[in-house]
């Protein structure tokens, strides 16, 4: 079943694409990188929504995973991210490409213990949930950092 669902999505996928260097977005040829650091950003965060979902089923014939889902997720875990970089960086930039963005994912699915995604619920709730994440997250992050700065004070 998993690997009829990652054939189906390589069958959808539209776009040629080729590798680069990690930090060019976009390959010689204008088309996205395979290898570079935003692609990868983003493939980490599709991942994570698929496992959430994937393990959120309970169906003993083996879950099909909707993708629709798997993207909608995704996009609102990536704005989480990108909220949580935003929110500790000095200059309040989101790039996909830094360091800081690694960083940010991981906090998220460190506050995803805290804060598990509500599946089914109403968008009023899915909203909260999304803000308690991304202020759980930016507070990991903070935290660390403070305690960062103290050590390099010390």
């Amino acid at each position: 079943m998993y690997e009829q669902v990652i054939l189906i999505a390589m069958s959808q996928a539209s776009a040629k694409v080729a590798e680069g260097k990690p930090w060019d977005d976009v390959s010689g040829n204008g088309s996205p990188n395979l290898g570079s650091y935003e692609y990868q950003a983003i493939l980490s965060v599709v991942e994570l929504a698929h496992e959430l979902i994937f393990f959120s089923i309970d169906d003993d014939k083996g879950p099909a995973v909707d993708l629709a889902k798997v993207r909608s997720l995704a996009r609102t875990l990536l704005r989480a991210c990108d909220n949580v970089q935003a929110a500790v960086r000095p200059d309040h930039r989101i790039s996909r490409m830094d360091n800081s963005h690694t960083r940010a994912r991981g906090a998220v699915r460190e506050a995803l213990r805290a804060f598990p995604v509500p599946f089914g619920a109403d968008e009023a709730t899915r909203s909260q949930w999304e803000a308690n994440l991304t202020s759980q997250a930016t507070a990991l992050m903070t935290m660390a950092l403070d305690i960062f700065s103290g050590e390099i004070a010390a």
